[in-house]
This record gives structure tokens, sequence and C-alpha cells, in this order.
């Protein structure tokens, strides 16, 4: 197997679902770190899910970020396993280009 490190980063998401990472095909990817920074000037609050098998689970909801702030969802110890076809998404609950994510996955093929 070959291993691949790929950093990814989505700015100026707002109260919609985007998809900040979709793991490739024949891929298995672990997902290192996801960092979510509130670039506005008041506090928000943010949804992470994850969408594996054709079901969608929340990883955060309406988790607070004070403004200028950021929420680090996975990183340390704490990584996600992710195959084929799997995403991850992202929104603010409230505003509009309020919220930046970046992170990195390992993806093996």
């Amino acid at each position: 197997m070959t291993a691949t490190p790929v950093p990814f980063s989505v700015a100026n998401i707002d109260n919609v679902l985007v998809t900040v990472y979709t793991c490739p095909a024949a891929t298995v990817a672990f997902v290192h770190n996801l960092i979510l920074c509130n670039i506005s000037g008041a506090a928000i609050a943010v949804d992470v899910t994850l969408t594996t098998g054709g079901v969608t689970t929340y990883l955060v909801f309406a988790a607070p970020i004070a403004a200028g702030g950021s929420l680090i969802v996975l990183g340390d110890n704490n990584k996600q396993a992710m195959e084929a076809t799997d995403i991850i998404q992202c929104r603010a609950t409230a505003g509009t280009n309020v919220l930046d994510v970046t992170g990195s996955v390992l993806e093996q093929t």
C-alpha cells in the first residue's frame, strides 16, 4: 500500500453543509486533523457530519466557536478512518462566509 498525506481546506463556509473532504475510490483514509475557524466578528455554532455507507452522523452538533476562535474536531490521538466515497461536511448554523476549515488525511491506496 502507498500512503500519501493530503491537506485540504475550504474557506468562507456559511449555513449550508459543504463537503470539505471525500475519500477517493479504492482508498482508505485516516483524518489526522480537522480544524474549524470562526472568521467572523461574532460567536457562531458549527456542525460537522460524516457520511459513511449512506448513513450520515454528526461528529459535532451546534458546537460554539467564539469570534476569531477555532475548534479542533479531530487531532492528537483522535483520528477518523474513512472508506471510499465517505464524506465530511461542515457548516455554520448562522451567518454568511463565517467559517474556514482546514485539515489533513493520510490516504492509503
